[in-house]
């Protein structure tokens, strides 16, 4: 927490004296609703702070990068079995992440939540499947 709240402060406070005109943030979809998770958390915080700046913002959520897909496969994978949860996952190419940032810093602040998710909405065991072939 102590990492995101120095650094965000460090952020803005170097944009307000180089006069940045929009600051663009990249966060996680859903992070404000699953307090459980010290980084939702953290990632919570970073957001609040350059809200409070004063320096026109957009922050822009995105779902889980599909970049991250054999990690997160192999993090739920016990021996020769891959547990999954029932659960639904929008995974999103980076590329197009950063792609919507960029245009989001050429235009006029949201001055709030921007979210960018994948093309699809598939199970963890899809996910997985894919990643596998």
């Amino acid at each position: 927490m102590e990492f995101f709240t120095k650094s965000t402060t460090n952020l803005v406070d170097a944009a307000k004296r180089a006069g940045v005109g929009h600051y663009v943030c990249l966060s996680i979809v859903g992070a404000d609703e699953l307090p459980d998770s010290g980084y939702m958390r953290a990632k919570v915080v970073q957001e609040k702070v350059i809200s409070e700046s004063g320096i026109p913002y957009t922050v822009v959520r995105a779902t889980q990068f599909a970049e991250f897909t054999d990690a997160i496969t192999a993090s739920m994978t016990v021996g020769d079995e891959v547990r999954v949860p029932d659960a639904l996952i929008q995974p999103v190419a980076a590329d197009k992440v950063g792609g919507r940032g960029r245009a989001r810093s050429g235009r006029r602040a949201a001055g709030g939540v921007v979210n960018i998710g994948g093309p699809e909405k598939i199970s963890f065991e899809q996910m997985a499947t894919r990643g596998a072939r």
